[in-house]
C-alpha cells in the first residue's frame, strides 16, 4: 500500500468515526430534550392537573371553529390553582376579542402578553390546554378554507326571503361600522364578510350596525339556528 492509498483509508476512517460521534450526540440529544418535556409537563401537570387529555379528540379543523366558551370548561367545572389561570385565560380571549379556537392559534405569545394582567402563567395554560387537543399558538393558518367548509356564504343563509331585503342585509353586514370598547384602547371594526364573521360578533355588536333593526337581527338568529350556530355569547355581567 503506498502513501495515497494509506491517507485515503485513513480519511475514510476518520470520517466514520466522525459519523458514529454526530449519530450518538444526536440520540443523547433527543434524550436531554424528550427529558426537559416531560419535566416541563409534569410540572404543569401539578398546575394545571385538572385538566386532562380528552379520550377522543376532534379532528383539528373542527376544533379551530369551536367557540371559546365551548372550547374551555366552565369556571363551575374547574377548582383549585387551575381555576384562576381559567378565569385569566378567558378574561385575555374577552379583552382580545378573541371569539373562537382559530383566532387565538394564530396569536403569538408576544401578542398576548402585550395585554393586562397576563402574564407567562397565563400563557403556559393557554399552551398547555391547546397541547393536549394538538394545537398552538403562533400557527400559519388559511382560515378561508374554514370559512368555505364549516360555514354557508350570507346569500345562502338569508335564502327564501325577498332579494331587496337579503341585499339590504348583506350591505349592512359588509359594510359594518367601528365600535369603541372599554377593553380595546383603538376599538374593533364589526363587519361581516362570511357567516363566520357573525359567529365571533354579539348581538349588541350587530344591533350597532346602521341600516339593522332588532326585527333584522332576530332574523339573523333565527337563520344561523337552522344551521346549528349562533351568535356569540354576551359577557357576563359583572357582580356589584
Amino acid at each position: 500500500m503506498d502513501l495515497k492509498d494509506l491517507l485515503k483509508a485513513v480519511n475514510e476512517s476518520e470520517a466514520q468515526a466522525i459519523k458514529a460521534v454526530q449519530a450518538s450526540f444526536a440520540m443523547v440529544r433527543a434524550k436531554v430534550e424528550e427529558q426537559i418535556e416531560q419535566q416541563k409537563w409534569q410540572k404543569n401537570q401539578k398546575v394545571f392537573g385538572a385538566f386532562k387529555p380528552p379520550t377522543s379528540v376532534a379532528p383539528q379543523q373542527e376544533t379551530l371553529v369551536t367557540l371559546i366558551p365551548d372550547f374551555f370548561p366552565s369556571l363551575d367545572e374547574v377548582k383549585g390553582p387551575a381555576r384562576g389561570h381559567l378565569k385569566r385565560a378567558l378574561q385575555l380571549c374577552e379583552v382580545a376579542s378573541i371569539r373562537t379556537v382559530v383566532q387565538l392559534v394564530m396569536k403569538t405569545e408576544q401578542e398576548l402578553l402585550k395585554y393586562r394582567n397576563t402574564g407567562k402563567k397565563t400563557i403556559q395554560f393557554i399552551q398547555f390546554y391547546l397541547g393536549q387537543r394538538g394545537l398552538s399558538l403562533a400557527m400559519n393558518l388559511d382560515t378561508s378554507e374554514l370559512d368555505k367548509k364549516y360555514w354557508p356564504p350570507l346569500e345562502e343563509l338569508f335564502s327564501g326571503i325577498p332579494d331587496q331585503r337579503k341585499k339590504t342585509l348583506v350591505d349592512a353586514l359588509q359594510r359594518g361600522t367601528r365600535l369603541k370598547l372599554p377593553s380595546s384602547r383603538w376599538g374593533i371594526d364589526v363587519d361581516v364578510r362570511c357567516t363566520g364573521d357573525l359567529l365571533v360578533r354579539t348581538r349588541t355588536h350587530i344591533l350597532q350596525i346602521p341600516g339593522l333593526a332588532k326585527c333584522d337581527v332576530n332574523l339573523i338568529e333565527r337563520r344561523l339556528a337552522k344551521h346549528g350556530l349562533r351568535l356569540y355569547p354576551e359577557p357576563a355581567k359583572k357582580k356589584k
